[in-house]
């Protein structure tokens, strides 16, 4: 009686294991990749909140620049360009700008020339600074740290800062102390550059203002692939100048 035996032989298992082995390397790859794909998205996503987020505060404070409880009389021109007071007569109120933009050098000097920016084919105002006041609480005065502020890029700490201060004497981008971490520093989202570019560069334009660019740049402290550049136009409501 013969009897016949069923199953793989040496060489059908291992054709299976190599195939199913293959399979599985195959599924892992796949796997990982949905991983790495998920984790760049998560980082990416965070880094442009963090940057969208810092410009929001930032253009916030600088719409309100020069904002008084009485603005529209201090806005008032004639013909020739030059303040009024409520009866058409020219005046010598006080005009102060309540905004200014100011360059850092390496040293840390503050300088109200700008630098040029070297992407664009001509020369344009570059700033890394901007000092910001306004009557927040419609009072006719300007003092306190709820009125008084400043933003600046700091290059040395991959950081934006914010500073506020009791009086206007005392507002400086070159201030030692009361510099706080606004984004960059100890999160994920390093910020690798902040630039402020006034347009026009000077004089007030047919409606009396002039428009704030602001150019933030910044990577994932974890992933420095992953980089990103937002850019916002402000404009400056209030300018006085």
């Amino acid at each position: 009686m013969l009897v016949s035996n069923k199953g793989f032989s040496l060489v059908e298992m291992l054709v299976a294991l190599v195939a199913g082995l293959l399979v599985a390397a195959a599924v892992t790859a796949l796997y990982a990749a949905v991983i790495r794909a998920n984790s760049t998205s998560v980082q990416l996503s965070m880094l442009n909140q963090d940057l969208q987020a810092t410009l929001n505060i930032v253009a916030r404070d600088i719409q309100r620049a020069g904002f008084k409880g009485d603005a529209a009389q201090i806005l008032a021109r004639n013909s020739d360009g030059d303040p009024i007071d409520a009866s058409g007569n020219v005046t010598t109120l006080d005009r102060s700008a309540m905004f200014s933009a100011f360059t850092l050098d390496a040293s840390g000097d503050m300088s109200s020339t700008p630098r040029d920016l070297q992407r664009l084919s001509v020369a344009a105002p570059l700033y890394d600074c901007v000092l910001i006041s306004y009557d927040a609480d419609q009072n006719g005065t300007i003092a306190g740290t709820a009125e008084i502020m400043g933003y600046r890029y700091n290059a040395s700490q991959n950081e934006v800062e914010f500073n506020s201060w009791d009086t206007a004497a005392d507002q400086s981008c070159t201030a030692t102390s009361g510099w706080l971490a606004l984004a960059g520093g100890i999160s994920s989202t390093q910020i690798t550059g902040l630039t402020f570019l006034l347009d026009p560069a000077s004089g007030a334009t047919d409606t009396g203002q002039r428009t704030l660019v602001l150019t933030i740049t910044g990577q994932h402290k974890q992933n420095s692939q992953l980089q990103l550049e937002l850019q916002r136009r402000v404009r400056l409501r209030n300018d006085q100048f």
